[in-house]
């Protein structure tokens, strides 16, 4: 699955469109099954590729900062991402239940009497 992230990371669609996004990341089968509440409540930042000395350790520029691989066109280049919640299930949780108990008192009738 293809995410895209805005901003500050969070997920704002997926296998979209979308051009207003600022990464497009590969996770994989990470929200297999999963639901749109779900998936939107979480962020996912891109993984880089980094420079490695001979014994397979990075190697650190004069800042200490890790010297990410680059392309052609001078952009790091993304191996994939690091997926994380940023929004606590249980509001997920308690905001479906909401909304599915006001669509069954609807449904029953009496719901805003």
């Amino acid at each position: 699955m293809i995410v895209f992230t805005d901003n500050e990371d969070r997920i704002i669609a997926y296998d979209s469109t979308n051009k207003k996004y600022k990464n497009k990341i590969d996770v994989g089968d990470f929200f297999k099954d999963k639901c749109d509440s779900v998936i939107f409540g979480y962020k996912c930042e891109p993984s880089y590729q980094y420079e490695m000395d001979d014994h397979d350790l990075p190697i650190l520029d004069e800042n200490g900062e890790m010297i990410p691989i680059k392309d052609e066109d001078g952009n790091p280049i993304m191996y994939g991402g690091n997926v994380y919640p940023f929004v606590p299930y249980l509001e997920i949780y308690q905001s479906a239940y909401e909304t599915m108990t006001l669509a069954l008192a609807d449904l029953i009738g009496g719901a805003y009497e």
